[in-house]
């Protein structure tokens, strides 16, 4: 080696000698790199909050029971296509433009989205009986590979069962796990809550039924200020009314009791211990009357192009 290519070796090795130890206060402008390992982790540097008042505001509003839909059956079942539409328009509006197919982004071209979901190739929506979280999770993953993008993460937290590809292998949805999801870019997140009567006397939830809604921000209230352990929704239930409504809830962990289904057939994931899950409350449309909210579990979406 000749003097100056050693010149050149020394200057090089200095440079990256001092780069690596350089206090974190001057390598705090360095942009973050992303790494998402495989299906199911979210391994993104997570997006700032400032992020999340688009979501709320931008984010539609379906109802359900819209007569313009003309679902199947009123649309009675039809919580779970609607809540996952609400964010796939938001996502074809913000870079994935083939998930609305038809190119309009408007009420006309949700209508039509949510009856791709429900349809017997995707979700397999029951009229009368509505969707699982299996079907749910298989219907978006095959929905958002046909429109030709990738799925990064597509996984569920809670106590039904969905397959081996999509188990997070957590039966009580983890609520910073749903934050860190929601603040993903390219992400949607889907709260599969349920609707139960409270025995005091034996300490027993009884589950009477289900719902799908779609969480829009977190954090925040609903004009996207500062409010933490807020949770933003948007609600499908016809109770809701046609328009937009920003429902903020909150989640308050319980320490004991049991899930129980009120049927006298077995019900997926139940009987269990009701410790470690959430209750909800606040502002949510279309609770039934003297009901407990629990959180079942919650679909978390990443996709790239």
């Amino acid at each position: 080696m000749n003097s100056a290519s050693a010149t050149i070796v020394l200057l090089a090795t200095a440079a990256l000698l001092q780069a690596l130890t350089a206090p974190a206060s001057a390598q705090e402008n360095v942009a973050p790199v992303a790494t998402i390992v495989g299906q199911g982790t979210f391994g993104h540097t997570a997006a700032s909050s400032s992020s999340l008042p688009d979501k709320i505001s931008s984010t539609p509003d379906l109802c359900q029971t819209d007569p313009e839909g003309d679902f199947e059956k009123n649309g009675d079942n039809f919580c779970a296509p609607v809540a996952v539409s609400n964010s796939l328009m938001w996502l074809a509006a913000h870079g994935f433009p083939a998930l609305d197919q038809e190119g309009t982004g408007d009420k006309a071209a949700q209508f039509a989205l949510v009856r791709e979901l429900a349809a017997p190739e995707m979700m397999k929506t029951d009229p009368d009986r509505g969707t699982s979280p299996w079907l749910v999770v298989q219907g978006v993953n095959k929905y958002i590979l046909q429109c030709g993008y990738t799925v990064e993460t597509l996984e569920y937290q809670g106590f039904r069962k969905v397959g081996p590809d999509f188990d997070s292998g957590e039966t009580a949805p983890s609520l910073s796990w749903i934050r860190k999801a929601l603040r993903q870019p390219n992400s949607a997140v889907w709260l599969n809550i349920g609707w139960y009567k409270y025995d005091a006397d034996r300490d027993v939830y009884l589950r009477k039924g289900g719902h799908w809604i779609t969480l829009v921000g977190c954090d925040v209230d609903a004009q996207g200020h500062a409010d933490p352990g807020a949770l933003v929704v948007h609600n499908p239930s016809p109770k809701g009314g046609l328009s937009t409504h920003h429902d903020v809830i909150r989640a308050e962990a319980l320490d004991s009791g049991t899930l129980v289904n009120s049927g006298t057939a077995p019900f997926d994931g139940l009987p269990r211990d009701a410790a470690g899950f959430y209750k909800i409350t606040g502002e949510i449309s279309g609770k039934p009357s003297a009901e407990t909210i629990i959180l079942d579990g919650a679909v978390a979406l990443q996709i790239s192009k």
